[in-house]
């Protein structure tokens, strides 16, 4: 998976002044090709200030550089938490989400991201194309009588198949059986 990796400086709003020390330090070291030391220091600005966007950012995105998508992918969702209008942080979520094999997540992000405007590799938008039009069988059991299963096949786009199969299963009170 592509991931567009921008260096972002300065919030938009004041860190504290500890925070935004580690978060000097680590884009130094970053720069210096010392990835693993700027990990550290963005992870202490993030502890010191929560809040700080920008050092999320640039921890997720050392992290997709290493190719450790989880991490990566909970930076980037920290961002988005923080400003949902972050269309860069949606694209580098769908492509860390689709390097977990979770498509849909992926979708739903990758077009927040264009829907916001946000740059990117449109390989990752053709990579996903595919889990668009995917058909999903699911097999259910009904609460009432554990010995039958309902089959239930759905087509969706992003949302579609994760809004349908909740409201499936509401509609029949079934417990997922797979």
């Amino acid at each position: 998976a592509s991931v567009i990796v921008l260096n972002v400086s300065g919030d938009a709003h004041a860190q504290s002044q500890e925070a935004q020390q580690h978060f000097d330090k680590a884009e130094q070291l970053n720069v210096m090709g010392r990835s693993d030391e700027a990990i550290g220091e963005y992870r202490q600005a993030v502890s010191l200030d929560p809040s700080y966007v920008n050092a999320w950012f640039n921890l997720g995105n050392l992290y997709a550089a290493k190719r450790e998508w989880q991490p990566a992918a909970e930076s980037f969702n920290r961002v988005v938490e923080l400003n949902p209008d972050d269309g860069e942080a949606h694209f580098n979520l769908a492509a860390a989400y689709g390097a977990l094999r979770r498509s849909l997540d992926a979708l739903r992000h990758y077009d927040r991201s264009q829907a916001l405007g946000a740059r990117g590799d449109p390989v990752v938008g053709e990579l996903l194309e595919p889990y668009r039009q995917k058909k999903v069988l699911l097999n259910y059991t009904l609460v009432s009588d554990p010995t039958k299963t309902i089959p239930v096949t759905i087509q969706g786009n992003s949302l579609g198949d994760q809004l349908l199969r909740t409201d499936v299963l509401r509609h029949l009170e079934v417990v997922d059986g797979g």
